[in-house]
């Protein structure tokens, strides 16, 4: 069984006839907007017929480049929806101006694939984000370069995606991000770089009730992360969890802060799980550490890829609330706030006799 979300309407398939529905359900959301959202509104399918400017689910593009590329013609607020299926690049997804790039039903039904098979001659990564753009609701995987999955800077949000399965030589094998960027409600995992962080490579960034786990460093340079703080930046960690990465020599396994002659900023660490707290940086007034905690965040299934908490986890109801949660949900799709205290990490814990979703 899978669930469809389209606002707050939950529809629930049996297997028989799954596929008509799906489809009936993407033509009713598409003809919902087309009705509801103007005309600089893009739509993307993996069997659209593909007529720019791809304005209506029935002239969907094929190609999310080609109408990213269609979308960023125009002067107006700019919108594209991406409807489920997987996407292969041919090249990276460059988004240089401000735009929203949505999934219609979330991260495990929308995956977008750098498609960099082993002997590939030109490899690329998935995303490069270069404006206040916010790419919302996917699966980012098999990219390769700095920042494999995504390199975003100036103003970027990535909000409720799973970054896993990207690769790079330097400076973050999932994400490379800089300059202001946002990562929240995000899960990073089983990515690799052969130096300056597994999982992501940052400055000057905010990351949010995000998870990352599995990723490795072949350096000793932060198999989780590695954040460097050059002056007038912050590095702002709240809610995350880091935990079960790996880097060559073991130190640094969830995290590298660098903290040499660039690294003059602002570190605000509160309410996060990472391993070793008592090996983050200090000394001045550069440095904020408040409410972290270093033990086991108590996955249900670590080694099945089911990283969410459970009930007895130190992570649980011990976040800091902010407003955007008031009515925010978690990478499932569950309310943010349930119990008062929002948890560490991309996913709420769910107490006995609740249903998630599990793909």
């Amino acid at each position: 069984m899978v669930f469809h979300r389209a606002g707050e309407n939950v529809a629930f398939f049996n297997n028989k006839g799954e596929a008509q529905m799906k489809r009936l359900i993407v033509i009713i959301i598409g003809s919902f907007f087309a009705l509801n959202c103007p005309a600089d509104t893009h739509y993307v399918t993996t069997n659209g017929s593909s007529i720019n400017p791809y304005t209506t689910w029935e002239t969907a593009g094929t190609s999310i480049i080609d109408v990213v590329n269609a979308a960023m013609t125009n002067t107006a607020d700019r919108l594209v929806w991406v409807s489920n299926g997987t996407y292969y690049l041919t090249n990276q997804v460059s988004i240089t101006n401000v735009l929203t790039l949505k999934s219609v039903n979330g991260h495990a039904l929308t995956i977008v694939d750098g498609n960099n098979p082993p002997g590939k001659l030109v490899s690329n990564r998935c995303f490069f984000i270069s404006a206040a753009a916010v790419l919302d609701g996917f699966t980012v995987q098999n990219g390769v370069g700095e920042g494999g999955g995504i390199r975003a800077y100036t103003d970027p949000i990535i909000q409720n995606c799973r970054i896993t399965q990207n690769r790079s030589l330097n400076n973050g094998g999932g994400l490379n991000m800089t300059s202001r960027a946002i990562l929240r409600n995000s899960i990073v995992d089983n990515n690799i770089a052969a130096a300056r962080g597994g999982g992501l490579y940052g400055q000057d960034l905010s990351l949010i009730n995000c998870t990352f786990v599995s990723n490795t460093c072949l350096a000793n340079q932060g198999g989780g992360m590695r954040i460097d703080c050059p002056v007038d930046t912050t590095a702002r960690l709240e809610n995350v969890v880091s935990y079960f990465n790996q880097a060559n020599g073991g130190s640094s396994s969830n995290f590298t802060f660098y903290t040499g002659a660039v690294g003059t900023g602002l570190y605000y660490i509160a309410n996060c799980c990472i391993a070793p707290t008592s090996s983050f940086p200090g000394g001045g007034n550069r440095y904020y550490y408040t409410n972290n905690i270093q033990s086991n965040p108590q996955f249900i299934d670590k080694d099945a890829g089911n990283w969410r908490l459970q009930w007895a986890s130190p992570c649980v109801n011990t976040g800091t609330n902010e407003d955007w949660m008031r009515n925010a949900v978690d990478l499932d799709g569950k309310t943010r706030l349930r119990y008062g205290t929002v948890d560490m990490g991309a996913y709420e814990c769910i107490w006995g006799g609740s249903l998630y979703r599990f793909h």
